[in-house]
């Protein structure tokens, strides 16, 4: 079971700062997303994005009109954001629906873990099991054999006997990719709920050691090199208390209560939008940079191929409950909030108060001509409300 150090907490960030820098990551998802319509050599499809509702997303209305709303937040400020536009829904592959969809995300495993850690007095292990690649490999033919590792490693009778000698009663998997020299990396990180608020360390090495084992085997059987624990293939981290988390925290500077420390460990397990890889490999979010920076052919050829081995699965899932305990992890499972599909998630309206409307058709000349523009509303929306967003639109023609 690996070991961490806990980290120094950096000084807390200002409000005034923090909305800057929010402002800021917004602007560049949507530059990035209206980068993905455009052109690219006919060998890749034309596009930079190969996936039709992708390059659709955000360009047009549900029906004639296009709404600017606001919501206040108190002490983190303003929040705006748009109603009525057709999204794409990605969790994967569009930096505006990901962001979202990781946001939402985010908020179900936090309320989750808030609840297991507090109300539920329980604890969770995150499990991390990785699997060896080569350059040679394709991402859908490693992503298909973690599938068929991790139901390996969590069917049958031998999890059936560790689910209940350890006292899990569910979890949640979350999937991430990244790239490297050795080519496509696939991982899981796994967060199970345990019934022993203080778990035995050694008990829960035991654990991960045991699902790593039929991990393993499964991966061998399917032709691919075998992992080795000791050398990254496998990680456990206890979380017995929601402010007991380390390093988890510097995500949040000096935030110490629970549910402050149940999101850190929910945003290290879900968003993949605000990581960086690590060891030399890249995000794929990191890959698209670097091919919008420089063109290079071979980073969009590893990008499209991850938009098409992504398509249509799953980031996150959660176990269902189990005969025994089968109350208790209900419990959990509702504290997540309302269940939504990624493309639930993306369509829905922006809260608030509606401040202005925008002509349909207005709206997609614009996005045509000023790709810029939908971020910059936003923002003057949060700064300067509907005068604002006036000034905004009508220095490029439009009214609203």
């Amino acid at each position: 079971m690996s070991q961490r150090k806990a980290a120094t907490l950096p000084a807390p960030v200002s409000p005034a700062d923090a909305a800057k820098k929010s402002a800021q990551r917004r602007h560049d998802r949507y530059r990035i997303r209206s980068q993905l319509s455009e052109s690219a050599p006919a060998c890749f499809g034309g596009s930079v994005s190969s996936l039709n509702r992708v390059r659709r997303c955000g360009k047009y209305a549900v029906g004639n009109l296009v709404g600017v709303r606001v919501s206040d937040r108190g002490a983190a400020g303003k929040v705006a954001g748009f109603a009525g536009l057709e999204m794409c829904g990605s969790g994967w592959a569009c930096p505006v629906c990901a962001a979202k969809v990781a946001a939402k995300r985010c908020e179900e495993v936090t309320g989750a873990l808030t609840h297991h850690t507090t109300t539920g007095q329980g604890s969770a292990v995150m499990i991390t099991l990785t699997m060896r690649h080569d350059r040679a490999q394709r991402l859908g033919y490693c992503w298909d054999n973690l599938t068929a590792a991790w139901k390996a490693a969590t069917n049958g009778t031998p999890w059936r006997n560790d689910r209940d000698e350890f006292g899990v009663i569910g979890y949640t998997r979350i999937t991430e990719v990244t790239h490297g020299a050795n080519g496509w990396h696939v991982h899981v990180h796994a967060l199970l709920f345990l019934d022993d608020p203080n778990p035995d360390p050694a008990m829960l090495g035991a654990l991960g050691s045991r699902m790593f084992g039929r991990w393993r085997k499964k991966l061998r059987a399917l032709g691919m090199n075998a992992p080795v624990a000791a050398s990254g293939g496998l990680d456990v981290r206890p979380v017995y208390r929601a402010t007991d988390l380390g390093a988890y925290l510097t995500k949040f500077g000096s935030e110490t209560d629970a549910a402050a420390a149940s999101r850190s460990v929910a945003l290290e397990a879900t968003r993949g939008d605000l990581k960086e890889a690590k060891n030399g490999n890249r995000t794929p979010w990191q890959i698209l940079g670097d091919f919008l920076e420089t063109g290079d052919c071979a980073d969009l050829g590893l990008w499209q191929e991850y938009e098409q081995a992504s398509k249509g699965r799953r980031r996150i899932t959660w176990t269902r409950a189990p005969k025994d305990n089968g109350e208790v992890w209900a419990a959990v499972l509702a504290a997540r909030g309302e269940e939504l599909t990624d493309e639930e998630i993306a369509a829905q309206d922006h809260g608030g108060e509606t401040i202005g409307y925008i002509d349909a058709d207005d709206w997609r000349a614009v996005i045509r001509k000023h790709p810029q523009i939908p971020a910059r509303v936003l923002s003057a929306a949060e700064t300067s409300g509907f005068p604002g967003i006036a000034a905004v639109l009508s220095a490029v023609g439009v009214g609203c």
